[in-house]
């Protein structure tokens, strides 16, 4: 039997509650018919697909004003790299914006030499929103 929350298969045939290798709760979502690609499906139900190089390239050329992170689902964190540089722009001569494109093109170089696979991990659970 698989869990249907990670596509893995369960080595106690589905009599426990959770599943030993995510905690997934049975609560009838498991089933033996689930494939791993169906399971993968589902946790990205709602979820639009993000590419890592699209966001490398708005890390690069755009990382000061947070659009990465807005493309990669964390708001907050992209609105506060935009107010932050919006606001040193205008009182600071663009220090503050200039530390924040740094941040950005160190973000860029972690997107990029990252596989897919790596950044999809990452990202998946919008749980890594920094570095």
């Amino acid at each position: 039997m698989r869990c249907g929350a990670c596509g893995r298969e369960r080595p106690d045939g589905g009599d426990s509650l959770r599943c030993p290798f995510c905690g997934a709760l049975d609560d009838g979502g498991l089933t033996p018919e689930v494939s791993a690609g169906e399971a993968k499906d589902r946790r990205n139900l709602g979820r639009r697909p993000v590419n890592r190089l699209v966001a490398g390239g708005l890390a690069l050329f755009l990382g000061a004003f947070g659009f990465h992170k807005f493309y990669l689902g964390y708001t907050r964190q992209g609105l506060a790299l935009l107010i932050v540089s919006l606001i040193s722009l205008k009182l600071f001569w663009g220090i503050l914006a200039g530390l924040a494109a740094f941040v950005g093109a160190l973000e860029a170089i972690g997107y990029l030499v990252r596989t897919d696979e790596q950044f999809e991990a990452m990202h998946r659970d919008r749980r890594r929103p920094w570095f």
